[in-house]
């Protein structure tokens, strides 16, 4: 079962860092993920290596997988803190 008050307090931590940070190590962090996985599979399929569209494209995964965090994360806090004070 999951902990409400052990995710509020995580997220609060979070939330500290500030947005601008956290969605910048996020993209950072997906990107290069993304950018290593394109290139593995790449050369598993003989693919043409397509550098700058690779980099282009995990920058792009990674922001939006950042951001679509950060705003899920922010939903599901001031849900609990609603359903706290009620």
């Amino acid at each position: 079962m999951i902990d409400h008050n052990k995710r509020m307090l995580k997220w609060e931590r979070t939330r500290k860092v500030r947005k601008w940070k956290y969605v910048t190590f996020g993209t950072m962090a997906s990107a290069v993920v993304c950018f290593i996985t394109l290139l593995v599979l790449s050369f598993l399929f003989k693919d043409e290596l397509r550098l700058t569209y690779y980099i282009f494209q995990s920058i792009i995964v990674g922001l939006s997988a950042t951001i679509t965090s950060w705003l899920v994360g922010e939903r599901r806090y001031k849900r609990l803190m609603n359903s706290d004070r009620h």
